[in-house]
């Protein structure tokens, strides 16, 4: 084989193109076990980001939506718990109304439910028994600053909305058990995100649809719950009162660990619906999040028994299950994320692979680091080298793209992801960091950030980068930040307060902090407070944090990616910074792109996005590059 020189390391050949990564950027979520059939919602760039709901069923996968809907919720904006699953058939949120249809089984004919225009509608769940369906509604037809957040039950003959319960700020997990007699729910209310502390209730759920006094069954304002389910009329939870998210199981007036371990069994919940156990003949199975390393485990529900599935995968989202089958969405560094089943200890995987197989030796396999940060902390973090069958990748030091999650409570993904391998294809490395704040390390890594978030996170990242030098793993002249959303506002206050990277591209990043504070979502209002601190009791540090204040301290291009219809970072905070940094010379671009809104869900978007960004950085490093067009202000 002849092996090329590394000397345009980052402009290598790739069969990876941003076509392939956009027609490979089908996303799967929300998998639902129902009466030997097996439901999942598709994300579609290809079809203008729409969502559908797709059945397996015998061997069969067939779309259950006709083309005029989209299966989405806008709820929290983040959305999430947008369809469910019942003998009466499918009812799902459509994206264009928000409001309620009911997808008949068999000949798939749509008829309207709810009727209520500015009314949202998430976690919808069906009561056979009363004929009624429980859902979350947010309504946005009232005088009120915010929307007003519910409980509510609906009629399923005539579409009748009553309120269940409305005495907290937000609701969210309402579950019913069989027998229909009793509801659990969370709720929390403002400044808390469900992650710093929510509350667990349970009510017997009245034939005149109404509830009991509610009975607080686990949490506070320090403690998370998460996933309430009820199993042969139990209840069954996550919270994280012990420092990590355990499953808990209350009977008789008091809670019990299942299974006591310095392990995550939860998540952060930005969506609705998001599920991380189930049950399947008297065991539970569950998704175990050790150090960033995910496994499934059963525990026998009798004697606490814990025991580890093998499995060839590390990744695992959206648990159900339904009598001997288990069904999820699984991942591995070498698999996509693919709708995949476990029955009789044997994995299945439902969804098909892509046509156009990627040759294994572009492939690039990451390889964890635990860092230690200038404070002392460790840092997790997972490096990918560059992969390219016809380069040599050991002479030279590749340049190194750090990438900061969002969130900022999330965490980074080992899983197969072609927009990844775009990059080391190409000759880059990357550097995917969670920093201080990420979840899936226990509360005490995340609750780091509490009052820091543009300190820690910042400085998080420029270690780990500088550690990747120290090693001789990435260039010290070629270093890299990026990020989306609150990631994107590490990347500029990164490149604003520290001097360690030499380029930036933001995603929807966050640049002026008193602004989003005044005018972002209702959800995320005060989310602030825990990060920064209560406003505008803390004004001032909010604009010592704020990039928009400092550019004349930044001295390296940025590149800003931004949804015209973006409502939880609005465009005008990456117009701002755009104009400040033209003002100050500094080399800058800008893509707006129009109908998207917080994420890009258009194929063209995708494509376009990745081959602005890659072009941006060969003009950057590369002076004289003409073979790429781009508007860059300030570039001589």
């Amino acid at each position: 084989m002849n092996r090329q020189s590394n000397s345009t390391m980052g402009n290598w050949h790739s069969p990876i193109s941003a076509d392939r990564v956009a027609a490979g950027s089908v996303s799967v979520s929300e998998t639902r076990l129902y009466d030997g059939a097996l439901y999942w919602l598709e994300r579609r760039p290809q079809d203008k980001g729409r969502t559908t709901i797709v059945c397996y069923q015998s061997g069969q996968i067939t779309d259950c939506l006709p083309d005029e809907y989209n299966c989405r919720s806008r709820v929290h904006e983040y959305g999430g718990g947008a369809y469910t699953v019942s003998a009466s058939g499918i009812f799902f949120v459509n994206d264009e109304d928000q409001q309620i249809y009911h997808l008949h089984h068999g000949n798939f004919s749509v008829t309207a439910i709810t009727r209520k225009p500015g009314c949202r509608y998430a976690d919808i769940q069906v009561d056979e028994h009363k004929q009624r369906l429980i859902a979350v509604e947010e309504d946005h037809t009232g005088e009120q600053s915010e929307p007003d957040n519910t409980l509510v039950t609906i009629d399923l003959k005539d579409g009748d909305v009553r309120c269940l319960c409305r005495q907290h700020d937000f609701y969210a997990s309402p579950r019913i058990d069989t027998s229909s007699r009793q509801l659990c729910w969370l709720s929390w209310n403002h400044p808390n995100m469900p992650w710093d502390g929510c509350q667990l209730y349970a009510a017997d759920y009245t034939d005149d649809h109404t509830l009991s006094p509610p009975q607080l069954i686990a949490g506070d304002d320090a403690t998370s719950i998460f996933q309430p389910q009820w199993h042969h009329g139990t209840l069954y939870y996550v919270s994280d009162t012990s420092g990590w998210w355990n499953l808990y199981r209350y009977s008789d007036g008091s809670s019990i660990n299942l299974c006591p371990q310095s392990a995550e069994f939860g998540l952060p919940q930005w969506v609705f619906a998001q599920s991380t156990y189930c049950f399947c003949n008297n065991r539970l199975i569950a998704c175990r999040n050790h150090a960033g390393s995910q496994t499934l485990v059963e525990i026998d529900l009798a004697t606490h028994a814990v025991k580890q599935i093998p499995s060839p995968y590390t990744q695992f989202d959206y648990l159900t299950s339904d009598d001997n089958d288990v069904a999820f969405i699984a991942a591995s560094a070498s698999q996509p994320a693919a709708v995949t089943t476990w029955t009789d200890d044997a994995f299945h995987t439902v969804t098909p692979d892509p046509d156009d197989k990627l040759d294994s030796r572009y492939c690039s396999s990451p390889v964890a680091y635990q860092l230690t940060s200038r404070h002392g902390d460790n840092i997790h973090a997972s490096y990918y080298p560059p992969a390219n069958p016809h380069h040599d990748t050991d002479t030279c030091t590749p340049p190194l793209i750090v990438i900061g999650h969002g969130g900022p409570t999330g965490q980074s993904s080992n899983s197969f992801d072609l927009k990844k391998l775009y990059w080391t294809s190409r000759g880059f490395a990357i550097l995917d960091v969670d920093y201080s704040g990420s979840t899936g390390y226990g509360r005490d890594y995340k609750n780091r950030l509490a009052g820091q978030w543009g300190q820690r996170d910042v400085s998080d990242m420029c270690d780990a980068a500088l550690a990747m030098v120290e090693r001789g793993l990435a260039a010290a002249d070629k270093l890299i930040i990026k990020g989306s959303s609150a990631g994107g506002y590490t990347v500029l206050a990164a490149l604003t307060f520290e001097d360690v990277f030499h380029a930036g591209a933001s995603y929807y990043g966050i640049s002026d902090l008193e602004t989003l504070t005044t005018d972002t979502h209702k959800f995320e209002s005060h989310y602030l407070d825990s990060l920064i601190g209560a406003y505008p009791q803390m004004k001032l540090t909010y604009q010592q944090r704020s990039p928009i204040h400092f550019t004349d301290r930044l001295n390296c291009p940025v590149i800003f990616f931004q949804g015209e219809e973006d409502k939880v970072v609005p465009k005008e905070q990456a117009e701002t910074m755009v104009k400040a940094l033209d003002a100050q010379g500094i080399p800058v671009a800008y893509l707006l792109f129009a109908g998207e809104q917080h994420g890009f869900r258009q194929a063209q978007t995708i494509i376009d996005a990745l081959e602005a960004e890659l072009c941006f950085y060969r003009r950057i490093f590369e002076p004289g590059e003409t073979d790429c067009e781009l508007e860059i202000s300030n570039l001589g």
